[in-house]
C-alpha cells in the first residue's frame, strides 16, 4: 500500500471521488453529449450509434458501385477500412459498461472486426469482379449475395448482444 493509499485509508477516503465530488468537479460519466454512460440504454444507444457509422461508407459504396466507378469504389473500400480505426477508438473510449462489464463493447469490437475482414475479401473480390466485367455473373452473383448473408449474421450477432446486455440491466 502506498503513501496517499494509507493516508486515504487513515481518514477514510475512499479509493474513487463521491458522486457528491464528481458532479461539483464535472466527473459525472456523461459524453459530451450529455449521454449517461452508466445508464443501460445510453450506453447501449452509444455503441450503436458509433457501430450505425458504417452506413455511411455503405452509402459511399454503393453511390460507387451503382456508378460503375470502381475505382471509386476501392478507393471507398480502403477508405472504409481506416474509418473502422476511427470506429473502434471511439469503441475504446467509450469503455466498458460500468468499467467491468465488456459484453458489448466486446461485442462491437467483433462487429467492426467482421466489417474489416468483409473489406479485405468480400468486398475486395466484388469489386475486381466488377472491374474484369463479371457483374452479373453467377460468380459475382454469388459474392454478392455471401457479403449479404455475413453482414446479416454480423449484425444480428450484435443485436443479440445489445437486446442481452439489455435484459441484464432492465432492473437498473
Amino acid at each position: 500500500m502506498g503513501f496517499f493509499d494509507s493516508i486515504k485509508q487513515m481518514f477514510g477516503g475512499a479509493p474513487e471521488m463521491s458522486p457528491e465530488l464528481k458532479q461539483i468537479l464535472g466527473d459525472d460519466d456523461d459524453n459530451d453529449d450529455g449521454v449517461d454512460l452508466n445508464d443501460p440504454t445510453d450506453y447501449n444507444d452509444e455503441i450503436i450509434i458509433t457501430t450505425n457509422q458504417v452506413t455511411n461508407n455503405m452509402n459511399d459504396m454503393n453511390a460507387a458501385m451503382d456508378a460503375n466507378d470502381f475505382a471509386k469504389a476501392e478507393k471507398v473500400r480502403l477508405q472504409w477500412k481506416e474509418d473502422l480505426k476511427s470506429y473502434q477508438k471511439e469503441i475504446d473510449e467509450i469503455g466498458a459498461f460500468r468499467g467491468n462489464d465488456r459484453m458489448l463493447l466486446d461485442a462491437a469490437t467483433s462487429y467492426l472486426k467482421s466489417w474489416n475482414d468483409l473489406m479485405d475479401n468480400g468486398y475486395k473480390t466484388l469489386i475486381e469482379m466488377r472491374t474484369d466485367g463479371k457483374r452479373g455473373t453467377p460468380e459475382e452473383q454469388a459474392q454478392l449475395k455471401a457479403n449479404n448473408e455475413e453482414i446479416q449474421r454480423f449484425t444480428a450477432v450484435l443485436n443479440d448482444v445489445g437486446d442481452e446486455f439489455l435484459e441484464k440491466y432492465e432492473d437498473d
